[in-house]
């Protein structure tokens, strides 16, 4: 065999042991899935539910059962909405569940690291999360440059201050124009909110990249009713879906 192949094998059998010796993370749970037997807290998307937009029991059981064995018989076996219930039969199915359960070749291994629990659902800091939401949604047409003369940003501002526990990014210990849905990590609130390097196409060997995307149109608004929301929650195809790919037929 090649010198290079055996110190090729024995770098990879170094690092694979030194990953292996290391400490493994102790992964944490917020506690919803056990708080609340409705599943409220938890992400169900695509299971079946009922008109209150509860999970079906036996579907989240399911979901839960193939997580743990890991057989991909057990995730072909998690009940989904059936495709008769959609006006147009067909359904969303869940995507790339088992994800977690792969192994990689490069660096630890997914499982060996960990992250930070969710916070609870009936916690003070998820109420400050979902304010967080509303409000980008609410301001999703507002151009960064106009934050300063607003008065929707304004509006903000002062409403998520008055959130005991929430943990966007503040200045002097409050939220400011200059702080609003920024991020938490170094620099973040230094510059403009989408940084010019990002702007800059860039070349990939011979290959052109452009960084620029397609975002949503101005005043076009989603789920803005509770039946469409419940439609979505059920991993069937919602009307605003429906009227895009109906939009999409007609220019072809």
């Amino acid at each position: 065999m090649p010198p290079r192949a055996v110190k090729a094998e024995k770098i990879r059998v170094d690092a694979a042991q030194f990953a292996r010796n290391q400490a493994q993370p102790i992964h944490q749970s917020n506690g919803d899935e056990t708080r609340y037997p409705d599943r409220i807290g938890s992400y169900s998307k695509g299971l079946p539910h009922n008109q209150l937009g509860e999970a079906d029991g036996q579907a989240y059981d399911a979901l839960l059962n193939a997580m743990t064995t890991g057989d991909p018989a057990d995730f072909e076996a998690i009940p989904l909405t059936p495709a008769a219930n959609c006006p147009n039969g067909r359904r969303r199915r869940l995507t790339n569940p088992q994800a977690g359960l792969c192994f990689d070749l490069e660096g630890p291994d997914t499982q060996a690291c960990t992250i930070p629990p969710a916070p609870r659902f009936d916690s003070a800091e998820e109420a400050g999360e979902m304010a967080e939401l509303y409000w980008m949604a609410l301001l999703k047409d507002v151009h960064f440059e106009d934050y300063d003369n607003d008065a929707t940003v304004a509006d903000a501002v002062k409403d998520l201050n008055r959130y005991s526990r929430f943990r966007g990014p503040k200045e002097g210990g409050k939220v400011r124009r200059s702080t609003l849905f920024r991020g938490f990590t170094k620099g973040d609130l230094v510059g403009p909110y989408v940084s010019q390097f990002l702007l800059r196409d860039f070349n990939y060997g011979t290959i052109r990249v452009s960084q620029k995307q397609h975002t949503a149109k101005p005043g076009v608004d989603y789920v803005t009713d509770y039946d469409e929301w419940l439609t979505i929650q059920r991993g069937l195809r919602s009307r605003c879906q429906q009227r895009r790919s109906a939009g999409t037929r007609r220019t072809k």
